[in-house]
């Protein structure tokens, strides 16, 4: 467990070392940057809904639906304490030490031995492909630890968690809820129970019902 703490801080933190050191924003600024911190108080700023936003469709405003409406719930109590770009950061810093942190325990309760699961958080979640969702600014991206979540649950039989670790990846991105649909699909071949996930598509389902009416 020790090893699997210090690879997702290291992986977590020294990347971002130099934008922390000048107090700017993890990411370039030249792609989606500036939007996925907009999105993240965008949501709460406006007093006609979580869900609307005066700041977009002059005069009367428009539907919203944060591209991360996991870290946008999670952003108005932190908006109390912290500027919008600190709260960014520390979401890019927590998602991206969670990511190997909870690959690690995944593997190991598939039954994978300490090498192997350290192995298995740098390969899946110290993957180039969530490094590259940070660099782009796309907050919504870098998220692994909600299929890791999933997969422990899956290996330790645990429906209600499989339920929740789906619902909780359409929350965090559409993409990755998709993601986890198809796995469960897949892993159901073997593992009959993994079906159960599919609940976790009730507890999203006023979300999803939302998204489909905004857009």
């Amino acid at each position: 467990m020790r090893k699997a703490f210090l690879l997702s801080l290291c992986w977590a933190i020294l990347p971002a070392v130099p934008a922390l050191i000048q107090n700017e924003l993890i990411g370039s600024p030249y792609t989606d940057l500036y939007p996925s911190v907009w999105s993240l108080y965008a949501p709460w700023m406006s007093s006609k809904g979580f869900f609307y936003t005066t700041m977009l469709g002059y005069p009367e405003g428009m539907p919203l639906y944060s591209s991360a409406l996991l870290k946008s719930f999670l952003a108005l109590p932190l908006s109390l304490l912290l500027e919008p770009h600190h709260i960014y950061n520390f979401f890019i810093l927590l998602s991206r030490f969670l990511g190997p942190f909870f690959a690690f325990f995944s593997a190991r309760a598939w039954g994978y031995k300490e090498t192997a699961s350290l192995g298995f958080a740098l390969f899946f979640g110290a993957a180039p492909y969530f490094h590259g969702y940070a660099v782009e600014g796309i907050i919504e991206g870098v998220d692994a630890w909600p299929i890791a979540l999933w997969l422990w649950s899956v290996a330790s039989g645990k429906r209600l968690l499989m339920a929740l670790s789906l619902a909780l990846s359409v929350l965090c991105s559409w993409y990755l809820g998709a993601s986890v649909c198809l796995l469960t699909l897949l892993f159901s071949i073997e593992k009959r129970d993994t079906l159960f996930s599919f609940f976790g598509l009730l507890l999203a389902a006023p979300f999803v019902y939302v998204f489909t009416q905004n857009f």
